[in-house]
């Protein structure tokens, strides 16, 4: 059942995954910048940041959507759990959307990476709300049969 409670938990991790997201690119942009291509330029390091961003996103954002969705979905039944994990990645989705717009200045944004961004988000959410609740049954100690 979608609360209000529900709905401020998703967004509030959502913004904690979004914090976790910036984080993990600021600190693998730091380890490339210090052990793969030391010596080069501020502009060279943003240059790469620029480009690396959506794939440290990609990667790194599965896990972080999927804890999200398990932490979100704990207690809950199967079908909320499931629900409420997706939740997650919908909000995820819509703010970074919004910030990414707002920013961006032009439309000439990547959709296509956007869009397999946004989805695996969305999937590892749902997944993370699953696993939370694929013992719901048992649980609850309710009897199926």
């Amino acid at each position: 059942m979608l609360t209000g409670r529900l709905v401020l938990r998703a967004i509030l991790l959502a913004i904690a995954a979004m914090m976790l997201g910036v984080l993990c690119t600021i600190l693998w942009v730091a380890i490339y910048s210090a052990v793969i291509a030391p010596g080069q330029g501020l502009a060279f390091y943003e240059d790469y940041a620029a480009r690396a961003a959506p794939t440290i996103a990609i990667v790194t954002g599965i896990p972080i959507l999927f804890v999200a969705g398990w932490f979100i979905a704990r207690n809950l039944p199967r079908r909320e759990g499931i629900g409420a994990g997706v939740l997650v990645g919908l909000v995820y989705t819509v703010i970074d959307l919004v910030l990414l717009l707002a920013l961006a200045g032009e439309l000439d944004l990547p959709w296509g990476v956007l869009a397999l961004s946004y989805g695996t988000k969305i999937a590892a959410g749902a997944a993370g709300g699953w696993l939370a609740t694929r013992n719901a049954l048992e649980n609850t100690g309710d009897d199926p049969i």
